[in-house]
């Protein structure tokens, strides 16, 4: 699975569009855009601001961000607001630098890589690294300004290639990591922004790495986020041999577990870069220290559990918005007090209500678990990839993954993810259309007891919450879900079954999570949360039936249905090996005919033909069911197993000879060729002994 981060993209071509993408239909947005764009020219301040915040706002709400992006840059809007974000008025610069967040933000890929070419760096690094424009700005002002560069750097960092490395060399990042770990001062907003710079644009960055080694500064920033990632590990404590520095360090850091996850990530990422051959003895000490950090700070990062806070926290917002509506009818209406009507005194922004802020502290340590779980499989995926084994040997790979699997193993961290999945399980029940009555009948009292109490909160959230923060809230809980079995994928994928044990458990956990959530899968698009959702919980799954983790007397019908219309190619190649090792289950025998049916039906596959991914899953799924020489005779017989399969192998040649094929890279296409082979081998095989 990898490390849990978007692909970066790849260079286009040298002459594009501002935005670098393909013609698109102007979206009804622009009607209202044209008497904004004016005011983006105007010599008073005010209007440019509010041109500039109308902008960001029509880009946040808009049902197409991207078309309405390439047609506000083909019209010269974005340069318009890029040269605005260094504005001598302050007020304009922040509009101006939230609306340019919002565009990468809100829009594809293509949207950050078209910026990167329409030269927002060069602004951008006026906005991190000038002193005397910070000097300048009041502290409200600068503290918005911080914020929104900081978040579209993060955007750019992640989606262009070079913007890290400019970063880097410019000094950008070197004050980001201040702002985001070492500096006390630091208002929450700008330090989490900071962070998650720091986080993007630290992966397998020599530079930054090299700087943490040598220089005694760097070295000071090591030691703060050492500790700062492990705060939680004892519960947040300070203690008595902390500095007064340090412990005003710990009082601006607002106790963040999301601050703390996000030095866990960064610190993973210092462990796996590459450097010269002189630092490699340097590099092996700290990447030790660094990775005992990361451990064990995940082990207080991973224990919040967000569904279990859903009632209290859903009852508490309920009985404060009682209380706002039972004072607002206290108050006497207009002029019955006998003095004049006054006009509300308007400060600029609206009142944030008490509910908010319960809600926002509640989002708060959801997200701060979302980036622990991502640091979680990232841990277990980094040491294992062929690119890390080619960084520092696989003798050395091999050893610090059985180090690091064996302290996630003492410190029970898979069991948390386990009793988080459950949790989710009771969310997705409460969330979905048919509820309670979806519920299997021999579920036990507790779990139903507490899908009925996250029921109530669900109820409650959507009786106060307004449509947005409803989202807000499914989509945290849907992602914290996706990061779960991700993990849980990323730790089981590395264990043996003896040393796995009994977890048929967590397969029917798995399996009845999935057939809840796939309620409306398939009217979901590809990229969706949902889908993504559905092939993490498939792919583990298949893990689970690899180590023989399977539960008995599983209706497989999910699985197939999967592997026939699943939304993404993984998603089809997961449910097919899933179904293969399932076959293989003394408990599944009888199905092993119709197993075999569906598998072949999608190598054969005429209308839509199948892509590599899911070939090559489906070859070697062939080759593990029915490998046994006495085994299953009768069902390869009735298939025509052999002859089909070597009627399939030219057009599985032909394919990786072909466009698809010549897309690969170097490792998939090796795996593609050894499937390849190994099909081929076991065909004229298992001809000898049928």
């Amino acid at each position: 699975m990898g490390k849990q981060r978007r692909r970066r993209a790849k260079k286009g071509r040298a002459k594009v569009n501002p935005m670098g993408m393909a013609e698109m239909v102007p979206p009804d947005e622009l009607s209202t855009v044209a008497p904004i764009v004016m005011n983006m020219k105007s010599t008073d301040p005010a209007a440019r601001a509010s041109a500039c915040t109308a902008i960001g706002g029509i880009i946040l709400n808009s049902k197409r961000p991207t078309a309405l992006i390439h047609h506000l840059a083909k019209n010269g809007v974005v340069r318009n607001l890029i040269s605005l974000l260094v504005d001598p008025n302050g007020h304009v610069a922040v509009a101006a630098t939230r609306a340019v967040a919002k565009m990468a933000i809100c829009g594809d890929n293509r949207v950050s890589i078209g910026l990167y070419k329409s030269d927002v760096m060069t602004p951008l690094l006026t906005l991190l690294t000038d002193e005397s424009l910070h000097k300048a700005l009041n502290s409200g002002l600068l503290s918005g300004l911080l914020t929104h560069a900081l978040d579209l750097a993060t955007c750019l960092a992640e989606q262009c290639d070079g913007v890290a490395k400019v970063l880097t060399e410019k000094g950008a990042l070197k004050k980001a990591l201040g702002w985001g770990f070492v500096e006390g001062d630091i208002p929450r907003e700008v330090r989490l922004a900071a962070a998650s710079l720091v986080c993007v644009a630290s992966d397998d960055n020599p530079i930054l790495t090299k700087y943490l080694l040598e220089s005694e500064e760097g070295k000071g920033v090591t030691k703060r986020v050492l500790a700062l990632c492990q705060r939680h590990s004892n519960g947040g404590s300070t203690t008595s041999k902390d500095s007064s520095a340090d412990q005003k360090h710990r009082q601006h850091c607002h106790n963040s577990r999301r601050l703390s996850a996000l030095a866990a990530s960064f610190l993973l990422n210092c462990s796996t870069s590459s450097l010269q051959q002189k630092h490699t003895a340097q590099l092996a000490a700290m990447r030790k220290e660094m990775i005992e950090a990361v451990t064990k700070g995940l082990v207080g990062l991973v224990g919040i559990r967000p569904v279990a806070i859903i009632p209290g926290l859903s009852s508490k917002i309920h009985q404060l918005i009682q209380q706002a509506e039972s004072r607002l009818s206290k108050k006497p209406a207009k002029g019955e007090d006998g003095g004049k009507d006054k006009a509300p005194a308007w400060r600029g922004h609206r009142e944030v209500q008490p509910w908010e802020k319960a809600l926002e502290g509640w989002v708060e340590e959801g997200i701060g678990l979302k980036v622990a779980m991502e640091t979680f499989a990232n841990l277990c995926s980094s040491f294992s990839s062929s690119s890390m084994e080619e960084k520092i040997g696989g003798a050395e790979c091999e050893t610090l993954l059985k180090a690091i699997l064996a302290e996630i193993a003492k410190h029970e961290l898979p069991k948390r993810l386990v009793v988080l999945l459950r949790d989710h399980l009771c969310a997705s029940y409460a969330i979905s259309k048919k509820g309670l009555a979806k519920i299997p009948k021999n579920s036990d009292k507790s779990k139903v007891d507490q899908i009925k109490e996250v029921l109530q909160g669900i109820r409650f959230f959507r009786q106060d919450l307004p449509a947005a923060q409803l989202m807000r809230v499914y989509k945290l809980l849907g992602s914290i879900a996706l990061r779960c079995t991700q993990c849980l994928f990323n730790y089981i994928i590395h264990l043996s079954p003896e040393n796995l044990g009994n977890m048929a458990s967590l397969w029917s956990l798995t399996y009845e999570w999935l057939n809840v959530i796939t309620e409306s899968y398939a009217d979901s698009d590809p990229d969706s949360l949902l889908s993504q959702q559905v092939e993490s919980g498939v792919g583990l799954l298949w893990q689970l039936a690899m180590k023989r983790c399977i539960a008995p007397n599983t209706d497989l019908a999910l699985l197939a249905s999967l592997a026939r219309s699943g939304k993404s190619p993984t998603t089809k190649a997961h449910s097919i090996n899933a179904l293969a090792q399932a076959g293989l289950h003394p408990t599944y025998t009888k199905q092993n005919l119709n197993i075999g049916k569906l598998i072949l039906e999608r190598i054969e596959e005429e209308k839509l033909p199948e892509p590599l991914e899911v070939l090559s899953a489906a070859g070697e799924s062939l080759i593990d069911l029915y490998s046994e020489d006495n085994v299953f005779i009768k069902e390869c017989r009735e298939l025509r197993l052999v002859q089909r399969i070597k009627a399939f192998l030219p057009v599985y040649s032909s394919k990786l000879k072909g466009e698809e094929g010549q897309k690969l890279d170097r490792f998939t296409m090796e795996h593609q060729q050894s499937v390849l082979e190994n099909l081929a081998a076991f065909a004229d095989y298992k001809a000898g002994k049928i």
